[in-house]
């Protein structure tokens, strides 16, 4: 039975305080710290944080944070860690985007990583430029986010749903 283990992530470029499930974070160079249920985090670059969380593959799971941005652009929520792959969803104020994020091992034994889905925080495809021009500006100085992944394991496979500010994904 493989356990999958929830990871902490800490980043180069901005800095955010998460109060429950996995995170990571990016910071400023300066560094700082965050809490993780009764876990402090501290790193003045990027830094893998892995908890003592872990599910086995047949356990479904909830894990839920609230980011608080104090400098930088993106945070995520990174969840279903192993040794070699990991999933992250991503919030980028900048770029007005939520992703899906996948790393894993590539044969070169590197860390890579796959976008599999973008969405836009607030809007959409059908935006004009100039809609555009005045929501990213908007969007790129929000100082809160609520992220959640919910993986179901069902009798006909595992699935997952993915919100941002209670927003499904």
């Amino acid at each position: 039975m493989k356990k999958k283990k929830l990871i902490c992530w800490l980043a180069s470029a901005m800095a955010t305080t998460c109060l429950f499930g996995g995170f990571y974070m990016a910071q400023d160079v300066t560094g700082s710290a965050a809490e993780l249920d009764d876990h402090t985090m501290e790193s003045v670059g990027d830094k893998f944080d892995l908890t003592e969380t872990s599910y086995s593959a047949e356990e479904s799971f909830v894990y839920t944070a609230s980011v608080r941005f104090e400098h930088g652009q993106a945070a995520g929520l990174a969840f279903g860690a192993s040794e070699d792959e990991y999933w992250v969803l991503n919030v980028d104020r900048v770029e007005n985007s939520v992703k899906l994020l996948y790393f894993y091992k590539n044969a070169e034994d590197n860390i890579a990583a796959v976008e599999l889905l973008r969405d836009w925080y607030i809007g959409n495809d059908k935006m004009t430029a100039s809609e555009e021009s005045l929501v990213k500006p908007k969007v790129a100085t929000i100082d809160k986010v609520q992220l959640k992944v919910v993986v179901s394991v069902e009798t006909d496979g595992t699935y997952a749903e993915f919100y941002a500010d209670n927003i499904r994904r």
